[in-house]
C-alpha cells in the first residue's frame, strides 16, 4: 500500500463545490474501450475549473501474444501490429496522451490487475511508474491512502486550478478541511449488484479512518449507503457522529461491442456496464460530501 501524503487542492467562496472525478477501468486497446467517451469526460475535467481527477487502474487492456488470454479479435483493429514490439510503451503513451492536458489537475493514478500482469510478464515494472512521473502526478500503486485537504484562500493567493502535492501552497492561518481517502483498483469477482454493494461495505469495515472508500475493477458504478460512526467528544459529554462513504466507479469497455466477434463479457454473460466515471462532490467550506447516482443514456 502507498500513502500518498497530503494532496491540497484550493477553493475560494464558501459556496464553491469541488468535483474529484474517478476514471477506472478504460483498458486502452481493446475493442470496445470507449476511448471517444473518456477523452469526452477528461474534456470536462479540462473545461471545468472545479473539477480534478483521478485513475483507478486498468487504463490499459495490455493483453498481448504471449498472455493466454490473448484474442486478436478482441484488439482494437486500429492498433497496428507493428506496435507489438514496445506494446506496453504504446499503450502508456496513448493514455499519458489523453491525460495530457490536465495533468496539472491529477490527484495520481494507480494501476490495475491488467497492468499489473503485463509489467509481471515483460519485466517491464515501471510501466505505470513511467506515466505518473511524465504526467507529474503520485504515483499511487495497487492500493493507497492519501488525505484530500482543501483550503479557502483569497482571489490573490497562489493559482488555484491544481493540485498542490505534498507541498502545503499557503499559510496554516487558512481554513482547510482534510477528508482521507482509501482506494484500491477492487479485488471481488462478483457478478450482482449486491455482491457488488458487499464488497465495498466489507471494504469499508476494514478501513475504518477512511472517510471515502474508493474501489474499480468491477465495470460498474456502485454507491454504498452512508456509513455513520457514534462516539464521544474528548470529555464525553457530547455526541459526535462520523459519516463514511463508499463508492465504485464505472468503466469504459463494453461489455457487449458492436462485431460479430463476442467479447468476454459477452460470452460470460455479464450485464451490460455503466460507461463513464465517478464523481465525487464537496462543498469544503461546510464540510459536506456526497456522490451523485447518473444515468447517461447515450451509447
Amino acid at each position: 500500500m502507498i500513502l500518498a501524503g497530503r494532496q491540497y487542492i484550493l477553493y475560494r467562496s464558501k459556496a464553491d463545490e469541488i468535483i474529484i472525478r474517478v476514471f477506472g477501468d478504460g483498458h486502452f486497446g481493446a475493442r470496445g474501450s470507449r476511448v471517444d467517451k473518456w477523452k469526452r469526460d477528461i474534456a470536462e475535467v479540462e473545461d471545468d475549473p472545479r473539477m480534478y481527477w483521478l485513475e483507478l487502474g486498468d487504463w490499459g487492456d495490455l493483453i498481448n501474444p504471449r498472455d493466454r488470454r490473448f484474442d486478436p479479435k478482441h484488439v482494437d483493429p486500429d492498433i497496428p501490429i507493428a506496435v507489438y514490439g514496445e506494446y506496453g510503451s504504446y499503450v502508456r503513451e496513448q493514455v499519458q496522451g489523453q491525460y495530457q492536458p490536465v495533468q496539472e489537475k491529477g490527484v495520481g493514478a494507480a494501476y490495475g490487475n491488467h497492468e499489473w500482469y503485463y509489467m509481471n510478464q515483460t519485466d517491464q515494472s515501471n510501466l505505470h511508474a513511467a506515466l505518473c512521473e511524465n504526467l507529474h502526478i503520485p504515483n499511487l500503486s495497487y492500493c493507497f491512502m492519501l488525505d484530500l485537504v482543501f483550503i479557502k484562500v483569497g482571489n490573490n493567493a497562489v493559482p488555484y486550478n491544481r493540485v498542490y502535492h505534498d507541498e502545503r501552497p499557503v499559510n496554516d492561518s487558512h481554513a482547510s478541511w482534510s477528508v482521507r481517502v482509501w482506494g484500491h483498483h477492487g479485488m471481488s469477482g462478483a457478478r450482482t449488484p449486491g455482491g457488488k454493494v458487499k464488497n465495498l461495505i466489507d471494504a469499508m469495515h476494514r478501513w475504518p479512518s477512511a472517510d471515502l472508500v474508493i474501489l474499480g475493477h468491477g465495470h460498474s458504478q456502485v454507491i454504498a449507503p452512508p456509513m455513520i460512526s457514534i462516539d464521544g467528544d474528548a470529555a464525553c459529554r457530547k455526541q459526535v457522529t462520523h459519516t463514511r462513504l463508499g463508492a465504485m466507479t464505472g468503466s469504459y469497455l463494453e461489455a457487449y461491442p458492436i462485431s460479430d466477434h463476442p467479447s468476454y463479457g459477452e460470452r460470460a454473460g455479464y450485464e451490460p456496464n455503466y460507461l463513464g466515471p465517478l464523481d465525487i462532490h464537496f462543498k469544503p467550506w461546510e464540510r459536506v460530501k456526497w456522490i451523485p447516482m447518473v444515468a447517461r443514456d447515450d451509447r
